[in-house]
């Protein structure tokens, strides 16, 4: 599950029982025309459609002297009764878009935002224009390769395998990057060390284990508490403007600044700090400037996120066993090795343990690095040189480095 989805769908849960708390105060239709004898001429045409309503239908105030529908199914509201006169419905349409060609062909799911707009004339509503609102990615489609990889990962014994040492990995990169950053807080700024120190523990599978939220969240400083607050806030905001339907002004206010929960700051803590987000965030922070700044920003972030990638695939102890039976497999058979019954055996052991190990730990990479190449080329034809396909070239960068410097 992706970062964005991780978040939404801590939100989900947060924003139904508000949403429904923004309704029910609100105005059934059987009492609207004696809740408001005098509502605006404005809204007239809400007046009128309060008689065929559904019986329970409640209204909201959208913060600007207008009216909403709340939706019964899900966050936001699908109808605004404006207080100048128009009617605005919300209209989402599910698509799919193929991309791709060959293993590299892939579906993603959009959703197709639309908003027709109606003024009331007195006696109707008269339909003035049909705009499109935005397009969200409901969720992005899987190639062959991809798919394949993922079997791989998942098969029954070696998938196993695999993730232990992903894990393993994971363990020792932000174990050691958490450990110079604890370090690092005690000669230099604090606070900053403290909020990193605690991304990357809040990275590391040992750590996760053996620590809950709370007690992930108790080793930072006050201030880097803080500054996770704003982070939360910050991600709750981008994660409401990814939702189809809009939610009314003093919702999103009040959803924005609910109360944070321990599982939701660290999932904000977890990827937006510490240990291999630093790559990402340089990306970011390009994306936000504009000319040379920009470039360098980007430049900069492929170049960090390939090197957080093949760092922590360096620790891999796949990777450790196929060189360490390679070079222990060429000093058993090599020209100036004894030949001897158990020497000849010790060598064809390691050569086999060098031979597993080398189908696990490139079985795997062949598919994700193929599905990764053949993205940064699809991106490319597309023009779209944004932050996925900048976060796409540092991955290929790491394959690529893989590729040509291992044995």
């Amino acid at each position: 599950m992706t970062r964005h989805a991780r978040i939404l769908a801590l939100l989900v849960a947060a924003v139904l029982p508000l949403t429904a708390a923004a309704s029910s105060p609100g105005t059934p239709p059987e009492a609207a025309a004696t809740s408001f004898p005098g509502l605006p001429a404005g809204l007239a045409g809400l007046a009128e459609d309060m008689k065929t309503l559904p019986s329970g239908t409640a209204l909201s105030p959208d913060g600007e002297g207008g009216f909403v529908l709340p939706r019964l199914d899900g966050p936001g509201y699908w109808r605004r009764y404006t207080a100048d006169g128009r009617r605005l419905t919300w209209r989402v349409r599910d698509e799919k878009e193929a991309k791709g060609w060959g293993p590299w062909k892939h579906e993603d799911q959009l959703q197709q935002v639309c908003v027709d707009t109606e003024v009331w004339t007195g006696s109707e509503w008269r339909h003035t224009g049909t705009r499109h609102d935005k397009t969200v990615t409901a969720k992005e489609g899987e190639s062959w390769l991809g798919r394949t990889g993922d079997r791989v990962m998942k098969a029954p014994v070696a998938g196993k395998v695999l993730t232990f040492a992903d894990d393993v990995a994971a363990t020792l990169y932000t174990g050691l990057a958490g450990g110079a950053q604890v370090l690092a807080a005690q000669v230099g700024d604090r606070d900053l060390y403290s909020i990193e120190a605690g991304g990357s523990y809040a990275k590391n599978p040992v750590m996760r284990r053996l620590v809950d939220a709370p007690g992930t969240l108790v080793r930072l400083t006050p201030a880097a508490r803080r500054r996770l607050e704003s982070s939360v806030r910050a991600s709750r905001a981008r994660a409401l403007e990814g939702l189809p339907y809009p939610i009314p002004s003093p919702v999103r206010r009040e959803i924005v600044a609910a109360p944070i929960g321990p599982k939701e700051a660290v999932e904000v803590l977890k990827d937006g700090y510490g240990a291999g987000t630093y790559g990402k965030r340089l990306i970011a922070e390009g994306a936000r400037e504009k000319g040379w700044k920009a470039a360098a920003y980007s430049a900069a972030g492929v170049a960090t996120g390939t090197f957080e990638n093949v760092a922590e695939g360096m620790l891999n102890p796949i990777l450790w066993v196929m060189l360490g039976a390679g070079h222990a497999a060429k000093a058993l058979t090599g020209a100036n090795a004894a030949v001897t019954t158990a020497t000849k055996t010790a060598g064809a052991a390691a050569g086999a343990t060098r031979a597993t190990a080398a189908a696990a730990w490139w079985a795997p990479w062949v598919f994700k690095a193929a599905d990764n190449t053949g993205r940064v080329v699809l991106l490319t034809a597309e023009a779209r040189f944004d932050q996925a396909f900048l976060a796409k070239a540092a991955a290929a960068g790491a394959d690529a480095i893989y590729l040509f410097v291992l044995p």
